[in-house]
């Protein structure tokens, strides 16, 4: 079946978005994700934003016209392989306690074991759709269908840094402590997102993630390492 055609949205005179659908599909993000990699490099394109079904293209118009940027856009074909094609990483989790303030709710909801639940969770391999919502935050695909849970009904004033959460087909970690509503299952002690750091998102749009469960001790003492300057991306790539 041919690919839908996607929408081109003029966002004033510096910007545009290439929308292609009306919700989050893989393909979509995955057709965005691939525009992103094609446009790289491109004269007169000043920033990318690629979302879970749209690419915003911001451009200088005085270097590069709307026309032309247009005219581009219409001769590629971005590929709608649903494939992680970005760097591997290995996260450490703590699914346990403290760390995991929903777990045993959550599972009471789906019907199973919380052991279950983790095992479930930690055997899955994932996807990040999309980098945003927050600095760092990402919106990691591939969550299998047992775990699909809606959001809390009363989110959070604080969710701490490195919280793990699942709503509806996607899980995400928290990187800084900001407000949210999904379900906590787990906690990171890796910074995932540093502005000092070069790039300061850990997790980049097409890497992909998969999850090593932890014991409290070892979550402190990592926590304790990062803190004395210990580098994530030399523990964590995969």
């Amino acid at each position: 079946m041919p690919l839908p055609e996607p929408r081109l949205l003029p966002l004033g005179d510096a910007a545009l978005t290439v929308e292609f659908g009306p919700a989050y599909t893989p393909e979509a993000a995955a057709r965005a994700r691939s525009l992103d990699r094609q446009l790289q490099g491109t004269e007169g394109i000043v920033e990318r934003v690629a979302t879970l079904r749209s690419l915003t293209i911001h451009y200088d118009p005085r270097r590069l016209s709307l026309r032309r940027l247009t005219a581009l856009l219409r001769g590629l074909a971005p590929a709608a392989e649903t494939e992680a094609e970005g760097a591997r990483w290995m996260l450490p989790i703590c699914y346990e306690g403290e760390y995991a303030p929903d777990l045993t709710d959550l599972a009471a909801r789906l019907g199973m074991p919380p052991g279950e639940v983790v095992a479930i969770h930690a055997a899955g391999r994932y996807l990040a759709a999309m980098v945003g919502g927050y600095p760092g935050y990402p919106y990691l695909a591939g969550l299998d269908p047992r775990l699909a849970a809606p959001r809390r009904t009363t989110p959070r004033i604080a969710v701490p840094a490195g919280s793990l959460g699942v709503a509806n087909e996607f899980t995400a970690i928290y990187p800084q402590t900001v407000p949210g509503g999904w379900n906590l299952i787990g906690r990171t002690p890796v910074p995932l997102f540093d502005p000092l750091r070069e790039p300061p998102s850990l997790v980049a749009t097409g890497d992909e993630v998969r999850f090593r469960p932890i014991p409290p001790a070892e979550f402190a003492a990592l926590a304790e390492g990062f803190r004395a300057g210990a580098d994530p991306v030399a523990l964590c790539r995969a």
